[in-house]
């Protein structure tokens, strides 16, 4: 008598969580939401005297899908706790990234100390090698004429990155005393995004950032009235990178980063 006064509710109840999950924005929400439902349906067909088989098998079937996903997810969103240094590049450099999907692209990359005079990239020649600066300052000569200062998180030959394949680097990025950095392979880091597309999504937004960040790191520097004789080369070249960004503009589409990430 119990389980017969019980059933109503256990099947109202699941019928809810289910519906509940149409209104959730999270990714997350919505996968548990419907764990609930699904197994609520589940307990509903498997308490019946005769229950019909083909609903609870199925039901059954997507509570494991649907656990599977979530699992998932919550693995991505709540990693194992970030060193204070790891902690501090994602919220300051990298927040696009969820949680997971930044320690999973730095676990990608190679960690290295570049000396001072050390090349990151040559002007017009093709490196299979895309570098953020973790700690330091590089500097981009265009044409050999020194232009602009790279400092601690920003990103070396990303726009040959974004371009594709084969494209040469677009200036010559020399160390100005130590560097590190973290140097990812172009060809396996793409290999890697064109598997996992909501990471190739995430990180292309912080590119665009970072680039934009570095085009007006340059325009102050440029107009700055410290700089002295170098500072009417700097004029000269420095619009080189401005001029690069309709092309640049035409490759990085728009996409909304207030969507829930799965």
């Amino acid at each position: 008598d119990f389980v017969k006064r019980a059933l109503p509710w256990i099947g109202n109840g699941a019928y809810v969580a289910l519906a509940s999950g149409f209104v959730m924005t999270d990714i997350l929400t919505l996968r548990a939401l419907l764990v609930c439902g699904y197994s609520g349906l589940v307990a509903f067909h498997a308490l019946h005297t005769r229950p019909l088989r083909i609903p609870l098998a199925w039901s059954a079937f997507f509570v494991f899908i649907n656990s599977c996903a979530a699992i998932s997810l919550a693995s991505d969103r709540f990693p194992p706790a970030f060193t204070e240094e790891e902690q501090t590049l994602h919220t300051t450099h990298f927040p696009q990234l969820s949680p997971g999907q930044f320690r999973k692209l730095f676990a990608m990359g190679e960690r290295k100390v570049m000396s001072d005079g050390d090349l990151l990239t040559q002007e017009s020649v093709v490196s299979d090698k895309l570098i953020f600066i973790l700690q330091g300052r590089a500097q981009l000569f265009l044409k050999g004429v020194y232009t602009a200062d790279i400092h601690a998180g920003g990103f070396v030959n990303d726009v040959a990155f974004q371009a594709g394949d084969g494209c040469p680097a677009y200036g010559t990025i020399k160390c100005s005393g130590q560097v590190n950095v973290i140097c990812w392979s172009q060809a396996e880091l793409r290999e890697h995004l064109e598997k996992d597309q909501s990471l190739a999504q995430c990180l292309h937004h912080v590119l665009v950032a970072s680039l934009v960040r570095r085009l007006l790191q340059q325009r102050d520097q440029r107009d700055s009235p410290m700089l002295s004789g170098s500072g009417r080369s700097t004029l000269r070249t420095a619009p080189t990178e401005w001029r690069d960004m309709p092309h640049l503009a035409r490759r990085f589409t728009y996409h909304d980063t207030t969507a829930p990430r799965e």
